[in-house]
């Protein structure tokens, strides 16, 4: 198959076999044109899972990729604890003065990251039953889409690469 056009590494299916898994699981999350972003995002760097939970997402057209159809996405209504796979661990992804910079932190095996809304935070419930919080440092506030493909794409970069087969 040849790889996709502007891609630097060949799809996915050309990666051998992985250990672990990663999902993502947004929160309340406001703007469709960002979980589109997100789903995106999530098919480029290998997410196995995708959460979304709240009643404020409808799915618009915006997801061109069709990313539902390939990627297992579970749309909840208040109980994302529900729907997190056994031996995942939950890292939230929030500014807090406990969080690590994403760049000094080792990422889990299996790891489904929590994002909060576009136009708030993490509850401090919810950070309180992740395992982990991380922050992203930047000068501003990232907006949702960006901060999901930050954080795949870092644990992208340093679990796959070694495996990977460049052109």
């Amino acid at each position: 198959m040849p790889k996709a056009k502007g891609c630097r590494y060949r799809t996915m299916k050309h990666l051998p076999h992985k250990r672990g898994f990663t999902g993502i699981g947004l929160l309340q999350p406001e703007k469709s044109v960002n979980v589109s972003g997100c789903l995106r995002s999530a098919a480029c760097f290998d997410a196995d899972l995708i959460l979304i939970d709240g009643e404020r997402y409808t799915r618009k057209p915006a997801d061109t990729m069709n990313v539902s159809q390939h990627i297992p996405t579970i749309l909840t209504k208040g109980d994302i604890w529900a729907h997190i796979p056994q031996g995942a661990k939950t890292i939230a992804v929030e500014f807090d003065t406990r969080a690590r910079p994403l760049h000094d932190f080792a990422h889990p095996e299996s790891a489904v990251y929590l994002f909060g809304p576009e136009d708030g935070s993490i509850s401090p419930a919810i950070r309180e039953r992740c395992e982990a919080t991380v922050f992203i440092p930047s000068l501003y506030c990232l907006n949702l889409c960006m901060a999901v493909t930050l954080v795949l794409y870092d644990r992208f970069m340093r679990t796959i690469p070694s495996r990977v087969k460049r052109d």
